[in-house]
């Protein structure tokens, strides 16, 4: 159970964000561009943590 915390933490943001961020505001811009580039780091950050939690925790 430990692990798969660690690894949700690790997920990208959500991708309904700009959605819901651009009917309060009017820069949904700035939240797709940050759902997009979350998307594409946690390309590199959910193995990591993902070898890390099974180092951690075993």
């Amino acid at each position: 159970m430990k692990q798969f915390l660690v690894i949700v933490t690790a997920m990208p943001t959500f991708l309904v964000a700009p959605v819901i961020y651009g009917s309060y505001t009017d820069f949904e811009d700035e939240a797709a561009i940050t759902t997009i580039s979350s998307t594409l780091l946690s390309l590199l950050t959910i193995p990591l943590v993902s070898s890390f939690a099974s180092f951690w925790f075993t």
